[in-house]
C-alpha cells in the first residue's frame, strides 16, 4: 500500500513578495528588484535597494510585522516597536500591511498548484499544503517534483520552503524548522527526520512549549523516549499534556489528520506538463488531443459517459484559464466532445508560454440506453439522439443556465408555479389543471399600472401601463387567488383578483387587483399590477 504523502509549501516574506509583484505588475522593465519603497494612494511600491518594514496595529501599539532582507541586515526583527526599528534603522521605510492582499495572493497560488496535485489547500496566512500521493511519478520522483516547484515559485518572485512527509504534522515541522529549503522525509520513518527538531515544530501554543522547556523537554526526540501517562501527570493542567500528545500523534502518524480541499474533487484528472512551455496552438491542441485519448480510453473500459469537463491552462506567469464544458447527458462520444473544445481552444493566447494542461472530467455516470430496434420507437429514440449535441452546443455557447424547459411546480402564486428543469427532462404536464386560463406571456415581476375602475370591486375601464393609456373594451372575471399561508406566515401578502381585459386595439392583458377596498384590516390602499399578455 503507498503511504501517504503530505508537501508543505511555506512563504516567509509573502507580504514583502506581494509588494515586489505589485511593482513587477505596474513596470515591467523593473523585473530584477529584489526590494521595494512606498507608494502613494494604492500602495504599489517603487523597488529600491533601500530597508523596508511593513506595520500593524497591534493592542500594545505599532509594530512590525515583516521586513524586507535589507531591513534584517540592518537589525529590524519581526514583532519590534515602530520605535525600536526606527532606532535601530534610521533609513526604514514603512507601509502598512495588507492582509487581503496576501490572502488573494495565496488564494492565487493555491490555485496555481493544482498542477501538481488535485488536493490543494491554503493555510492562512502564509502556508500552503498538497497531497501528492500517487502524482510524484508523473513530474519523475519527489525529488524532481520538489525541485521543479521550488525553481518555478523562484521565477515567479517567491522565496518558499519546502517539506514532505507521510503527515500534516510532520511536513509542517520540516517546513518551518529545517534548515534546507527542500527536504524529504523517507516513507514510514517519521522518528528519525522529527527527532532533533524543537518541541516549538510540534505546532504547539507558546504556553505548551514553554511548559516542555521547564520540564527540560526540548527536542521532540525526547518526548519519544518518555512515557505517555508519565508526560501527561508532568503538567498542571491535564488538558494541556493531552493536547501536546495528540500533537505528537500527528506528527508522526498514530492519530489520522485530513486534508481536506475546499472545492469537489474531479473524478478523474490528466495533465501534460511538457519541458518547454507551450508557445503555439497547434502543440496545445495536440497535447490535448491526447489527454482526450486518455479519458476516453478509460471511459471505453468502464463503459461509462462524462457530464462536466474543465480544461485548465497553467501559464508561465502564474495565471490560470478553465475551460468548462457541460453536456447535456453522459457521452463518450470523442468528436462531439472535441468539436464543443475546438470553439474555445482558438481563443487561448499562449503569451510567453503554458507551462501545463490539466484535463478534469467530473460526473461519471453510465450511458443512457438507446433503442437499437428498428420499429416505431426508433424515429423517437433517434430524435432525442440528435438533440442533445445541439443542446450541449448552444448551452456552451450561451453559458450555464441559459438552455432548460419549464416544468410544472405546485404553487397558488403563477409567477411561482414553474420552475426551470434539464432539457431532456420528460414533460410532466399531465397534472396540470386544464381548466386554468393563463396569458402566452407571463411577467416574472408584475408591473405596476394605473387603473380607473366604474366601482372600487370592479374590473378597470381604463389603466395607464409603459406611458400609454388604454381603453377597455371587454372585461372577464375575477379570479381569485389567495395567498400561500405557509410561506406568508409574516402576513405580508394580500388576496389577489385577476382579470382578463382587451382594449380599443384589440390586445388583450391579465391584470389583477391586490388587496381590497373595504377591508378594515388591509395595510394601504389597494394596487393595480399587469402580469401577463395574451397571443
Amino acid at each position: 500500500m503507498k503511504h501517504r504523502r503530505i508537501l508543505c509549501l511555506w512563504f516567509p516574506q509573502l507580504p514583502i513578495e506581494n509588494l515586489r509583484l505589485m511593482w513587477r505588475q505596474t513596470h515591467p522593465a523593473n523585473q530584477r528588484a529584489d526590494t521595494v519603497s512606498p507608494a502613494k494612494g494604492n500602495q504599489k511600491a517603487k523597488p529600491q535597494k533601500k530597508p523596508l518594514a511593513l506595520l500593524e496595529q497591534t493592542p500594545k501599539g505599532i509594530k512590525i510585522f515583516a521586513a524586507n532582507p535589507a531591513a534584517n541586515h540592518a537589525g529590524v526583527r519581526t514583532g519590534m516597536r515602530l520605535a525600536d526599528a526606527k532606532a535601530v534603522c534610521h533609513n526604514l521605510e514603512t507601509l502598512h500591511h495588507d492582509p487581503k492582499a496576501d490572502q488573494k495572493l495565496l488564494m492565487r497560488r493555491t490555485a496555481w498548484l493544482l498542477r501538481f496535485s488535485p488536493i490543494v489547500v491554503p493555510h492562512l496566512p502564509d502556508t500552503i499544503f498538497l497531497d501528492i500521493t500517487g502524482c510524484d511519478h508523473l513530474f519523475g520522483g519527489e525529488k524532481q517534483m520538489l525541485n521543479q516547484i521550488h525553481t518555478q515559485l523562484q521565477k515567479l518572485g517567491h522565496s518558499t520552503r519546502l517539506g514532505l512527509g507521510d503527515t500534516i504534522g510532520a511536513a509542517w515541522a520540516l517546513t518551518k524548522y529545517e534548515k534546507n529549503n527542500k527536504t524529504i522525509l523517507p516513507a514510514d520513518n517519521p522518528h528519525q527526520g522529527l527527532a532533533f527538531l524543537p518541541v516549538h515544530a510540534l505546532r504547539l501554543t507558546p504556553e505548551q512549549a514553554d511548559a516542555l522547556f521547564q520540564l527540560g523537554l526540548k527536542t521532540i526526540g525526547q518526548l519519544f523516549d518518555l512515557p505517555r501517562a508519565a508526560l501527561t501527570r508532568r503538567f498542571p493542567d491535564p488538558d494541556q499534556g493531552e493536547a501536546v500528545l495528540k500533537r505528537l500523534d500527528q506528527a508522526v502518524g498514530r492519530y489520522e489528520e485530513p486534508l481536506t480541499a475546499p472545492e469537489h474533487q474531479p473524478d478523474f484528472r490528466f495533465t501534460a506538463a511538457p519541458v518547454d512551455p507551450f508557445i503555439d496552438l497547434p502543440n496545445i491542441e495536440r497535447s490535448f488531443y491526447e489527454l482526450l485519448d486518455q479519458l476516453f480510453a478509460l471511459l471505453d473500459k468502464l463503459q461509462q459517459g462524462v457530464l462536466h469537463l474543465r480544461l485548465d491552462c497553467f501559464f508561465g506567469d502564474g495565471k490560470i484559464k478553465s475551460f468548462p464544458i457541460r453536456l447535456a447527458q453522459p457521452s463518450r462520444s470523442k468528436p462531439h466532445i472535441k468539436r464543443l473544445f475546438d470553439e474555445k481552444l482558438i481563443t487561448i493566447d499562449p503569451g510567453f508560454g503554458i507551462d501545463a494542461l490539466v484535463l478534469n472530467a467530473n460526473k461519471i455516470d453510465q450511458l443512457p440506453a438507446q433503442q437499437l430496434q428498428l420499429d416505431a420507437h426508433h424515429e423517437s429514440a433517434r430524435q432525442d439522439e440528435n438533440l442533445s449535441p445541439l443542446l450541449d452546443r448552444v448551452a456552451n455557447r450561451l453559458g450555464p443556465g441559459a438552455v432548460y424547459r419549464l416544468a410544472p411546480f405546485e404553487s397558488h402564486l403563477p409567477e411561482q408555479s414553474q420552475k426551470a428543469v434539464h432539457p431532456l427532462k420528460p414533460e410532466a404536464w399531465e397534472n396540470w389543471p386544464s381548466n386554468l386560463r393563463r396569458p402566452a406571456t407571463l411577467f416574472a415581476h408584475p408591473e405596476p399600472i394605473e387603473v380607473i375602475a366604474q366601482i372600487p370591486e370592479g374590473p378597470p375601464i381604463k389603466f395607464l401601463w409603459r406611458k400609454v393609456l388604454r381603453h377597455i373594451t371587454y372585461a372577464q372575471g375575477p379570479e381569485r387567488i389567495l395567498p400561500e399561508w405557509w410561506a406568508d406566515l409574516a402576513d405580508r401578502l394580500r388576496v389577489r383578483d385577476y382579470f382578463e381585459v382587451e382594449d380599443h386595439k384589440g390586445l388583450r392583458y391579465w391584470v389583477f387587483r391586490e388587496g381590497h377596498y373595504d377591508d378594515p384590516m388591509e395595510k394601504g390602499a389597494p394596487t393595480w399590477r399587469l402580469h401577463g399578455l395574451f397571443a
